[in-house]
């Protein structure tokens, strides 16, 4: 974590919410990061941009939650999100695509040194929310129709496709739902720390922002050829978000 320390006080990282990412790093000496890339070439240039986020852990050994042995090696994969939406960014600056963009991605290990988050901490967000700890492997955590559908579509014309899971509160009691829903309950861990979504009667419907979870855990990881991916890692979905972005023009 030093070099991110050195340039970027953790009295700076906490006071813009980078409480919850910097437990994450307590366990590995290797040099946490935190990635922005811009990209402008809107026809107007103060134009919302489009925003991707990535989670970037590039190997997660599930912390003192401990992942199973077996397989352990695949987790040098849990940085796919980071990878894709960095790849999508790099490719549609090369496509020259008229949009804003703004990308993120943190960058860490997650490991169990002695300084690692424990279960039963309690980590507070920039927003005032309060996030226990219950297992430290649950590190990393759609609504709108116009926008699934947009994705649906992307997803589609790439061979690289989405399926919509619910989003419903039941869901919402836990931020860490295990096998049976883990997809789920990330989707609405996140959903709490996504500020300008549309409220519940639609009155920002016309401003609000439109957000989606992609969990890409399942896909990460291809067994058997499919088209367009060999077996290995697959980068997905870096390619229906490339298409997805450009069909925003249509």
């Amino acid at each position: 974590m030093k070099d991110f320390v050195d340039r970027f006080p953790l009295d700076w990282a906490a006071s813009r919410g980078l409480n919850t990412f910097l437990s994450v790093t307590h366990g590995t000496d290797e040099p946490a990061k935190f990635l922005e890339i811009h990209y402008k070439a809107a026809p107007q240039k103060d134009a919302q941009p489009v925003a991707f986020v990535g989670k970037g852990i590039t190997f997660d050994s599930g912390g003192i939650s401990l992942k199973p042995g077996e397989n352990m090696k695949l987790m040098r994969g849990d940085m796919g999100g980071a990878g894709a939406v960095v790849s999508a960014t790099l490719a549609i600056a090369k496509l020259k695509l008229p949009v804003n963009i703004v990308t993120v991605a943190p960058l860490t290990e997650n490991m169990p040194g002695p300084s690692a988050t424990k279960p039963g901490d309690i980590i507070y967000a920039m927003n005032g929310k309060s996030v226990e700890v219950d297992n430290t492997d649950a590190e990393g955590r759609l609504t709108s129709d116009e926008l699934w559908e947009r994705l649906n579509v992307a997803g589609e014309h790439e061979f690289d496709r989405f399926w919509r899971m619910p989003l419903n509160e039941d869901y919402g009691t836990c931020s860490s739902g295990g096998r049976p829903a883990g997809s789920a309950t990330a989707a609405l861990f996140l959903k709490a720390f996504a500020h300008g979504i549309e409220t519940e009667d639609g009155s920002n419907a016309a401003t609000a922002m439109k957000w989606a979870h992609l969990d890409i855990a399942g896909a990460k990881n291809s067994t058997r050829p499919l088209p367009y991916q060999e077996i290995g890692m697959t980068g997905r979905p870096t390619r229906a978000l490339i298409e997805y972005v450009r069909g925003l023009g249509n």
